[in-house]
């Protein structure tokens, strides 16, 4: 399937998009990919609206409200949104379009208003339609953001993939643009762009320094795989600075980041999900670093296997890892089986290295979800914020065909009783377009990736209709070209955002 983009809906998208703030909801894709496309297609049928405006047509209002992330111009696809707060309350984001350029973009004050937002463009890469760009952020010990942008050029495996390394110290929105970046990494075989935007696999260690962490071949003969640590101790914008470690040998496993993340001791911490070639299922690994762990080539611990998971293109699960107290290790872990969506917490406290020191809680959804929330999408940000776990999921509401709501379950460390709380903290319900032509307005979505902050979110909102098969003239600004289109099928855009809490 391809992008439907009539001239008027673009027109109307743009100015809509702009205007979120307006009509904010209640309150992570590539580019617009096959999956994406599988998702919205079971709506093909269906003419509801997400949200329903009042009597003289205004979308209901809410506590919350989204600002969206655009480069500016014509192209309304924005996707794959990183979003952090610094210490002095600025949020700082990293995003990408899918014409394959990347951008930085800050805001200091009241960013739910769109123009409280200054973007720069740091990235052109190029893609084609099926390629896209994955965007990730970290802030340095002086508060200065660096980027790395995943670049796929073309989709699938047999693709080239690059990862781009850019850093600032000043002024980093300013149209002058103050960033320095380049190619640093070239992956041996390229990875699902859901992937790279879902789990975490750039970091800065305790100097500042950049790291990254893949499941990849040696190179695209070999046929076995390991966990490789990518590392660059100075000048880090050239490739020639950065080098390549392997960590722990996974036999023939699929290729996919993992997610690094260091401690206040400079200790670093990778959880990784391993799959072999052929199984439907996955294994949950945890590893950290034992010596020299701000070096290029630290002392690794074996391995601890947490858990067993379901793996396969019907059975998504995906991870996100965050430190208590800044040393020790809580993984949160959505997944899907046999249509039973699980989410889970696995905590240890001393000698994360053993799989017996782990303990393992599955949160019982059912009971503390409201009625009203029918299912979850493969999505998951686990945040800590002092003893208390923050956990940002995706969920469908029982009156809309689409996701529209994004929840967060709380719980302190050790969870007593289960005592875990419920919150939407956004919701893309009362967004409104226009039916266009033979196209029906069916509603505005939520994807992931999410960013979770202790009073914001990053996410992507996913406006789309359904077509039928009466003639459609599309228009593809990429090209330039225009023709008929007799499908059957739901069109829609992606735009990375951002919503404050409720």
């Amino acid at each position: 399937m391809d992008f439907l983009r009539f001239p008027l809906m673009l027109l109307s998208c743009t100015a809509l998009l702009f205007g979120l703030a307006s009509c904010g909801g209640s309150s992570g894709g590539g580019n617009a990919s096959d999956d994406a496309m599988v998702d919205a297609g079971d709506n093909d049928d269906n003419t509801g609206g997400g949200g329903q405006p009042d009597g003289n047509g205004t979308p209901p209002s809410t506590q919350s409200l989204f600002a969206v992330l655009p480069p500016g111009g014509a192209q309304p696809n924005t996707i794959s949104p990183a979003v952090l707060e610094d210490s002095a309350g600025t949020h700082h984001a990293a995003y990408t379009d899918i014409d394959g350029r990347g951008f930085y973009a800050s805001c200091r004050v009241n960013c739910t208003d769109q123009n409280q937002w200054q973007s720069v463009q740091l990235l052109q890469a190029d893609i084609t339609a099926t390629g896209s760009v994955a965007a990730k952020i970290q802030l340095d010990s002086n508060q200065h953001p660096h980027i790395a942008f995943a670049v796929n050029d073309s989709g699938g495996v047999l693709s080239n993939q690059a990862i781009h390394y850019g850093q600032c110290e000043t002024a980093c929105s300013d149209a002058n643009n103050n960033w320095q970046i380049g190619q640093t990494y070239e992956n041996a075989i390229a990875m699902l762009g859901s992937d790279l935007q879902q789990y975490d696999w750039f970091a800065l260690n305790n100097n500042d320094q950049p790291r990254f962490a893949f499941i990849e071949p040696e190179d695209f003969f070999s046929l076995d795989t390991s966990l490789y640590f990518i590392a660059c101790d100075l000048n880090c914008v050239q490739s020639t600075n950065w080098s390549r470690q392997a960590v722990t040998s996974l036999d023939l496993a699929y290729d996919r980041p993992a997610s690094l993340l260091f401690d206040n001791t400079g200790a670093a911490h990778v959880a990784l999900s391993f799959n072999v070639v052929g199984a439907d299922t996955s294994s949950l690994q945890y590893l950290y670093c034992i010596a020299d762990c701000n070096g290029t080539a630290p002392t690794w611990s074996n391995p601890a296997e947490l858990a067993v998971l379901p793996d396969d293109v019907f059975t998504p699960h995906v991870i996100s890892i965050a430190l208590h107290n800044d040393t020790t290790p809580v993984i949160g872990v959505y997944s899907e089986n046999d249509n039973n969506r699980t989410v889970e917490v696995f905590r240890c406290q001393v000698l994360c290295n053993s799989s017996a020191n782990w303990s393992r809680e599955a949160i019982p959804t059912a009971a503390i979800l409201p009625e009203n929330i029918v299912s979850l999408s493969a999505a998951i940000d686990l945040q800590l914020n002092g003893n208390q776990i923050d956990i940002a999921l995706i969920g469908r509401k029982r009156e809309f065909s689409i996701d529209t709501a994004v929840i967060k379950l709380s719980c302190t460390v050790y969870c007593p009783n289960q005592n875990w709380s419920y919150r939407e903290i956004a919701d893309s319900s009362p967004i409104q377009f226009a039916n266009e032509g033979v196209c029906i307005y069916i509603g505005t979505a939520v994807r992931p990736p999410l960013s979770l902050s202790a009073a914001s979110l990053g996410l992507v909102l996913y406006p789309h209709w359904a077509c039928n098969g009466a003639a459609v003239e599309v228009f593809e600004p990429a090209t330039g070209l225009s023709y008929i289109d007799y499908n059957s099928d739901v069109r829609f855009f992606e735009v990375a955002a951002y919503a404050q809490q409720q």
